[in-house]
């Protein structure tokens, strides 16, 4: 009597897992749903003061418990479920990553965690005939933004070249237009016979506006992604050379070609930036000596931005004639995806993510998949990957859901390497449900919590000039929600700086250094320390500053003042001196005053003694 009622509990959950995910069209809704609002300009929340990416992390969190849900609907309805050796790498490799949490982190990054194995999970049974409309929405994004941005121009020195898209930076958003390249190529290598001239008429029409973008872009790492993608393209679409042994010199010689041509072409992409490349050669110079510290595990997740800067202090005062000098800046990326897991994660790290990626591209090629999947996107991972080793495309959570979405899709048409029977687990069920129903509901508190404070610190911060007391209130309000927040920490430091709170400003400041330091954060750091009477601790941070970003300014003018102000007039005297003589970067207003300032106390005359 019990099994029968339990058959029939069981038909009639199945039953209704049929009725609500049953058709690969309903499955994939709330697919095309998220990558239309991940991807499209529009947004539901008003203008932040400065760009970040939280509402869009809130909105994901959504998304991905809705994607969540079918996916299980589904794998219930197979009373199987198979895990291939891409699903125990990844599972191997997230496990790893939360075991290298070393440094405080924002919520944002759990909840960006929460949403990515959902989203892993979600497209790691999506329907291959919805993926053509899906990746159909990358072009189309991309010139919506590009349309949507032009139409809010308001200078006229304005053009396509000064484009940021949804990702704040004329780089970022070169390389999602380069995607969407990258996919109007695709599609045309690799799509069906019906009615080809009208597909090739809208994907030339799509790829032309998106090509002229890339190239306005100025980035270079775009460009050498676009070229490894569609030169990947090329190659798959010419089996040929790999079936007939007769044709081995042609590839050869091709290759060889190839490498001839690509000298010049890096040679040119330096010249084109050098000011910026030698940055990235600095970077990688001194991220080398945090690999050395910590080459097998690194230094943790979050790592990097909690250490380099101190590092490159380093570096400087160690080197104080080092040619890169004046190409320093307040770094927080090293612009090499590949570079930044090997700091945090370790050679351990590094080699568990390119073990995952060796065997998923390997196997997308060898496997009976469809030459859609196999090249197509196996192209977008390799654009993916050749842009992150000169960018930073993971920093931006449209670019990590794609990267996830395209790693799920490629690992469908993997033998299973493990099968559980969900029959056999009947005493696990209610558990297990329990738990996939209340975590969900803990994270999405939580992600609202979170929204609330974010809003309450864009409020605080438009406010600040009209009302600075209320202000201050309302960021000690939520410091207890954001107080791992690194940018919430420095700005609600400086406001307490200029309220004059200067106790309170030292206390968060000095927790703000140790989360990011930043030359800015040393900079109002060092003010409050001499407003509260500490001169050497504001002399200490401003030779920090400096040493961080020999280029500025500022540090050595505030050394300059407490000095005089202290009647040091020899120490005064000594910065003036070196004030006049520094190289200026970038000329502006600020550095002349600051010059007239220091020629004045060159020139002063101590009173005798």
């Amino acid at each position: 009597m019990r099994e029968r009622k339990g058959k029939r509990f069981y038909a009639m959950q199945k039953t209704i897992c049929l009725g609500v995910t049953g058709k690969d069209l309903l499955y994939s809704v709330p697919g095309y749903l998220y990558f239309l609002y991940l991807l499209f300009p529009f947004r539901f929340w008003g203008t932040f003061v400065f760009p970040n990416q939280i509402e869009m992390v809130v909105v994901t969190v959504s998304f991905a418990c809705i994607m969540l849900s079918f996916s299980l609907s589904k794998l219930y309805q197979t009373k199987t479920l198979q895990l291939n050796v891409i699903d125990l790498l990844s599972l191997i490799y997230v496990i790893y990553i939360l075991c290298r949490i070393k440094y405080p982190i924002e919520k944002e990054y759990f909840f960006i965690a929460f949403s990515v194995v959902c989203i892993y999970l979600y497209f790691r049974i999506f329907p291959e005939k919805q993926l053509t409309g899906l990746l159909f929405i990358l072009p189309l994004a991309g010139i919506l933004q590009m349309a949507y941005e032009i139409n809010r121009f308001t200078m006229p020195w304005q053009n396509i070249s000064h484009i940021t898209g949804i990702f704040n930076n004329t780089g970022l958003f070169g390389g999602f237009a380069a995607m969407g390249l990258v996919v109007c190529s695709g599609m045309l290598f690799f799509t069906d016979s019906g009615k080809w001239y009208l597909k090739y008429i809208v994907l030339v029409a799509l790829s032309i506006p998106l090509a002229v973008q890339v190239y306005a872009s100025g980035s270079r790492a775009s460009w050498l992604a676009v070229l490894g993608a569609i030169l990947f393209l090329l190659y798959r679409q010419i089996p040929k050379w790999k079936l007939q042994p007769n044709r081995r010199l042609l590839r050869y010689l091709l290759a060889l070609c190839l490498l001839v041509l690509f000298i010049p072409f890096s040679k040119y992409l330096y010249d084109l930036k050098k000011d910026s490349a030698d940055g990235r050669i600095l970077i990688g110079k001194v991220s080398m000596e945090m690999v050395k510290e910590a080459p097998v595990f690194g230094c943790g997740i979050a790592g990097f931005r909690a250490e380099y800067m101190n590092r490159q202090a380093n570096y400087f005062h160690a080197n104080p004639d080092s040619p890169y000098r004046m190409d320093a800046d307040d770094v927080q990326t090293p612009f090499n995806e590949f570079l930044k897991i090997l700091i945090e994660q370790g050679i351990v790290g590094l080699l568990l993510f390119l073990f995952l990626l060796y065997k998923n591209l390997r196997l997308s090629v060898s496997s009976a998949s469809s030459a859609f999947k196999k090249n197509h996107i196996s192209s977008l991972l390799l654009f993916i990957l050749i842009f992150g080793f000169f960018s930073y495309p993971f920093d931006k959570l449209p670019f990590v859901v794609l990267f996830v979405s395209f790693l799920a899709v490629l690992s469908q048409d993997r033998n299973p390497t493990y099968t559980f029977r969900l029959e056999k687990m009947s005493r696990l069920k209610i558990p297990l449900l329990l738990i996939l129903c209340i975590v969900p509901c803990i994270i999405i508190w939580n992600t609202y919590n979170y929204e609330k404070a974010c809003k309450i610190w864009n409020s605080a911060l438009i406010n600040y000039d009209f009302n600075k007391e209320e202000s201050l209130l309302k960021l000690k309000e939520i410091y207890p929600v954001l107080e791992n927040n690194p940018v919430f920490l420095t700005i609600y430091g400086k406001a307490l700086s200029f309220g004059s709170r200067y106790p309170e400003a030292i206390a968060v400041l000095e927790k703000a250094v140790k989360r990011q330091p930043l030359s800015d954060s040393y900079i109002e750091l060092g003010k409050s320390y001499e407003a509260e009477g500490f001169s050497e601790k504001a002399l200490v941070c401003w030779e920090q500053a400096e040493q961080m970003v020999p280029a500025r300014f500022v540090p050595l003018f505030l050394t300059m003042k407490l000095h005089f102000k202290n009647r040091e007039y020899g120490k005064a005297q000594e910065c003036a001196g070196q004030l006049l003589t520094k190289k200026i970067k970038i000329d502006n207003p600020e550095i002349d005053q600051i010059k007239r300032e220091a020629r004045d106390i060159a020139n002063f005359h101590p009173p005798p003694e």
